[in-house]
């Protein structure tokens, strides 16, 4: 049997509205405290490795991508993403030209942080950028978003057949994360 939490009449809709409650108080608490995110395995301890330096950043994208898919989460995730998102971007006054992102946002100012980087760059550039979660288009659920019916056949908008991307188009979609993150690393070095 297949469960989703945002239809009435299946069963156990609302054990899964209570588990999806749960498991959000869980994260906020722990890696929110303060409304701020925190990487708890070595923020405190100042060991975090190159790859946990980019940890918040993924973490605000998917809280705001759940208030997008389970809507009655809204009210608890945004607020918190606004205060984080806020927090991280007073870090942004690192570096010699004041511009570059440190890693620790509760401490309020970026003066005390010694740790930049490319992945300090990407969490507040993702914190911020999760923020416009309220004005992206929902992901695809229904035949009448383009995705599975009913019957499990996927159809594109208005119940037509979806369409075969282009060769241009696969190749473009590979390509651009690339050269998003070639763009990213470049701007961290001419930062730092």
């Amino acid at each position: 049997m297949h469960l989703t939490a945002d239809d009435p009449k299946t069963s156990g809709a609302d054990a899964w509205r209570e588990r999806v409650q749960n498991l959000l108080g869980a994260t906020l608490s722990t890696f929110f405290p303060n409304n701020i995110a925190y990487e708890v395995a070595c923020e405190g301890l100042g060991n975090c490795i190159t790859d946990m330096r980019s940890f918040k950043g993924f973490v605000h994208r998917w809280l705001s991508v759940a208030a997008q898919v389970a809507p009655f989460t809204a009210d608890k995730i945004l607020p918190v993403l606004r205060q984080s998102a806020a927090a991280g971007a007073k870090q942004c006054t690192l570096g010699k030209d004041g511009r570059a992102c440190g890693f620790r946002w509760s401490g309020g100012g970026g003066s005390s942080d010694d740790t930049t980087g490319a992945g300090e760059q990407m969490n507040v550039l993702g914190a911020v950028s999760s923020l416009l979660i309220t004005e992206a288009k929902a992901p695809v659920k229904g035949s009448a978003d383009g995705g599975a019916g009913p019957a499990g056949n996927a159809t594109g908008p208005g119940g037509s057949a979806p369409t075969k991307p282009s060769s241009t188009t696969r190749m473009s979609v590979g390509i651009m994360p690339l050269l998003f993150g070639l763009g990213v690393c470049g701007w961290a070095v001419l930062l730092g």
